[in-house]
């Protein structure tokens, strides 16, 4: 057309085609840009610089890297403030929790009972309990003596039942020992010609060493059982 500016070429970058701009309106835009940036003390030439390439106001991004979210981070934060107070409050169970390991428990048919001395364990007996037939005939007594100081003790022991003593005897315990009471081979048989109560019941034990003494219940179990029957006991 005759009369018109003469317009630029199109340019062609990965398959799109960029408009044509007249080529004299973007001269006439390029110098009033380049005369206001030179009046401001700046570099007049033309800010887009090469089309193809970054802004150099703004760096690229170098490709392969994501950005982080700002949105992002307080939730990772969340995330990590939970996973840390979950894993104290788990490791705090074992040291709210006792030790089952420093506490006697009952794990067979009788009764245990501790004698202390000055809040520390002076003797105890184990397992302790009556072995007897329908009625309370030919009774035994069956336990185990423990002495827990560096010297040599004396244990009483004496059973009761409705205020009558069904049985005493002394156990003498070496250093850090314990004895074996009952009517098998290799056990020190305690003295009990019979009982007023049959299996099922409960008699009351008497325990004195070291001056102190403690009472408790010890169960009358029945002589049938395999364990506690006459072929056990006299093995």
């Amino acid at each position: 057309m005759l009369g018109s500016a003469p317009f630029r070429e199109s340019a062609v970058h990965g398959g799109n085609t960029r408009s044509s701009i007249p080529l004299g309106t973007l001269q006439e835009r390029t110098g009033a840009a380049g005369a206001r940036r030179r009046e401001r003390g700046q570099d007049p030439r033309p800010r887009w610089g090469n089309l193809s390439g970054p802004s150099p106001e703004r760096p690229a991004v170098p490709r392969g890297i994501e950005q982080e979210s700002s949105v992002s981070r307080p939730r990772r934060l969340v995330l990590s403030a939970a996973a840390l107070g979950f894993a104290l409050a788990a490791s705090g169970c074992a040291y709210f929790s006792p030790v089952q390991t420093h506490d006697f428990y009952q794990a067979g048919d009788g009764n245990n009972v501790s004698i202390h001395q000055a809040g520390s364990l002076y003797a105890g007996v184990r397992n302790a309990l009556v072995v007897a037939e329908e009625g309370g005939g030919d009774p035994a007594f069956s336990g185990t003596v423990v002495n827990y100081t560096d010297e040599t003790i004396t244990v009483e022991l004496e059973g009761v039942a409705e205020d009558t003593t069904l049985f005493a005897t002394s156990v003498s315990v070496g250093p850090r020992e314990s004895v074996e009471l009952g009517r098998t081979e290799g056990r020190q048989q305690v003295p009990i010609t019979g009982i007023p109560t049959s299996p099922g019941h409960l008699i009351g034990l008497q325990v004195t060493a070291g001056g102190e003494t403690n009472t408790v219940n010890v169960p009358v179990m029945p002589i049938s059982l395999e364990h506690y029957g006459p072929e056990a006991q006299n093995a």
